[in-house]
């Protein structure tokens, strides 16, 4: 009874900064949600929950810009279920939910933690007929993806979902295949699902038609071909290669190539274009530390398009892409286990990044600068299944923003039950 006495107190202040005029529904859909996840929080052992997959996220972000500020401070998560096997069939629902807390100022939306007027949200993202055919398994309908430029984008409350029919397999050993066409997407903060090509800023409802495969023929090597066909948009080509070399028992250094090629293909709904870009990255490894070097190149012709997932460059950062046309970049990374000093489950890693446009300024006097760094704590077993993370980025002068400069404060909670 404590518990449940300690609970009630808490949803007053669940409703600061969450607007119900428009959105009654998604906020007593989310509070239904979250309050199941305290009670499990409270009870956890009491009984089986077969099937069930619950994870709490608490999510504060502050970005400062020159004239404005974005913060937000929510709690959610979500509740997934998956149904027995049945004839090697089953069924996936997932109902995500992000509410407002402790005062969220509606001048200050915008970060993709709540709607841009601070409101909270729930949606039913995940709803899935799932089934193991011809040695693989087809996925119908609401579900996530995870493959370059198409995938959850897991930076916020809610990841990225997609309404989509996927099947994938694993032909043998060194080769897994992929192929869907994905109809539609939620972003971070939507409760709808939009076609792909209204989520690119077009006013028509096409898809995306894409195939991939991972091609691994031994520990050293690593291929990937991902090809995208965008009806009347456009067409992407994705090739990867990464090579390991073990120079000896305690260091590993890897090279990677990457090229992106993108153009307009049918109705070229978004202009006639053509454009690409390269890639190199080199990485060593050490027992918990490691070090990597990446640069990439963009033509002159266009911006790279990626508003369907995390962009996959190489010289990708926290709050930068350098996807720009003709946005040259250099990035230098490193990341650290504190193990080794015995510190246990505190990890690290942090990027610089330089970049300018080929047209003005060089690598030696870049026009843009930026750094970030991720600290993740995982607890022990007093509190298992349960993770700190901490982030800071900083960037000067933003090739994508006419020069301002940002920074950008997270701290996210999550548990897995």
């Amino acid at each position: 009874m404590e518990h449940i006495k300690l609970f009630s107190k808490l949803l007053p202040t669940i409703n600061c900064g969450v607007s119900l005029k428009r959105n009654s529904l998604e906020f007593i859909l989310g509070i239904f949600v979250f309050s199941f996840i305290v009670l499990l929080f409270f009870s956890r052992g009491a009984y089986s929950l077969d099937g069930f997959d619950l994870h709490f996220r608490s999510f504060f972000m502050n970005r400062a810009y020159e004239t404005r500020d974005e913060e937000s401070l929510a709690v959610g998560g979500w509740l997934k279920y998956q149904t027995p096997s049945y004839h090697n069939m089953d069924l996936k629902f997932g109902l995500y939910t992000s509410q407002g807390l402790f005062f969220t100022d509606p001048a200050k939306g915008g970060a993709g933690i709540l709607k841009p007027d601070q409101s909270g949200y729930t949606v039913l993202g995940e709803a899935s007929l799932n089934a193991e055919v011809a040695g693989g398994t087809l996925h119908l309908f609401r579900q996530p993806i995870h493959i370059p430029f198409i995938n959850v984008k897991d930076s916020r409350m809610i990841p990225y979902l997609f309404e989509a029919y996927t099947f994938e397999k694993e032909v043998n050993d060194s080769t897994n295949f992929l192929v869907s066409y994905t109809a539609k997407i939620k972003k971070w903060t939507d409760t709808e699902f939009t076609s792909m090509t209204e989520a690119a800023g077009y006013n028509t409802a096409e898809g995306v038609a894409l195939f991939g495969i991972d091609y691994v023929p031994n520990q050293e090597n690593k291929f990937q071909l991902w090809e995208y066909y965008g009806f009347d948009f456009v067409n992407m080509i994705y090739l990867q290669y990464d090579h390991k070399y073990k120079v000896k028992e305690d260091l590993t250094l890897t090279g990677s190539l990457q090229y992106i090629d993108q153009r307009s293909v049918g109705g070229s709904i978004g202009g006639h274009f053509q454009t690409n870009m390269i890639g190199l990255l080199g990485k060593a490894n050490w027992p918990g530390l490691g070090l990597k070097l990446g640069y990439t190149n963009t033509s002159l012709d266009r911006d790279i398009f990626h508003l369907w997932g995390g962009f996959p460059g190489f010289t990708s950062i926290m709050d930068e892409d350098s996807n720009l046309a003709g946005e040259e970049a250099l990035v230098f990374g490193f990341n650290y286990d504190f193990s080794q000093i015995g510190v246990q489950g505190l990890t690290m890693f942090s990027d610089v990044a330089i970049a300018h446009l080929q047209n003005s300024g060089s690598m030696v006097n870049p026009l843009q600068r930026g750094w970030d760094a991720t600290f993740d704590y995982k607890f022990g077993k007093q509190i298992e299944n349960s993770s700190l993370r901490f982030r800071l980025a900083s960037v000067k002068d933003a090739l994508n923003m006419g020069g301002q400069n940002y920074t950008d404060c997270r701290i996210i909670l999550n548990h897995q039950f």
